[in-house]
């Protein structure tokens, strides 16, 4: 049977005690309602990108309503994108949760920041759907604007799990170094790639949004996180 924290009311903690509450603390409050609150962004953030799947009106048969709808690929295949990266930022955030043991000032100002461009990822998303089929500059400075709100989400993210894993800050004192360095270079190759998108997406928007696709495919991949404890 576990040894209560204090034997009396009123009873000053020792400092070995004073530091298992703590711990306690911040495994089971702290990192719990940041998860509540990361999955209510993602779950309105995903919910948003609805917003921008518009039905045609005015239209007197079915042959220019398939036309209109049809018109509007764009918009589908960004909310269908932007869904699923949504999903795989979710699925990330899970999975490595399940690693921190407790938290922080400065982890949780990152985790603010990161959900911040979560829910900005529609504001992107509609400006390229509205502006791909321009094929001008217009299409161009739309995927510039989609690259660079995914760069700047990506390396946020890398922020969290570094800032977590140096020196095993937040994390399970026991997780093993491969796993902290396979997840590390996982994490690496979205702000690089999103930030090689950016400059295609100069020369060729088409291009750049090719990049996007295939890092949006490596990330579907399963990756294997142990989970300590």
């Amino acid at each position: 049977m576990t040894a209560p924290l204090a034997s009396a009311p009123g009873e000053r903690l020792r400092p070995h005690r004073r530091r298992r509450l703590a711990l306690v603390l911040a495994t089971h409050e702290g990192t719990s309602r940041i998860e509540a609150l990361s999955d209510a962004v993602f779950a309105i953030a995903a919910t948003l990108l609805v917003i921008e799947l518009k039905i045609p009106q005015g239209l007197t048969d079915s042959a220019r309503l398939l036309d209109a709808l049809a018109t509007q690929w764009p918009v589908y295949v960004g909310y269908v994108m932007s869904f699923v990266y949504l999903g795989i930022y979710w699925s990330h955030h899970v999975h490595v949760f399940r690693l921190f043991r407790r938290t922080d000032h400065v982890f949780l100002k990152l985790n603010v920041l990161f959900l911040m461009t979560i829910a900005l990822i529609p504001f992107p998303t509609a400006l390229l759907g509205v502006y791909w089929h321009a094929h001008d500059d217009r299409t161009r400075t739309a995927l510039l604007v989609y690259a660079s709100s995914l760069f700047v989400t990506a390396s946020l993210f890398l922020a969290i799990w570094l800032h977590a894993t140096h020196n095993r800050r937040l994390v399970d004192p026991e997780l093993d170094d491969d796993v902290i360095r396979a997840t590390t270079e996982r994490y690496l190759i979205g702000p690089i790639g999103y930030g090689a998108s950016f400059l295609v997406a100069w020369w060729s928007p088409v291009a750049g949004a090719l990049i996007i696709l295939l890092i949006a495919l490596f990330y579907i991949l399963p990756v294997q996180l142990v989970r300590h404890g």
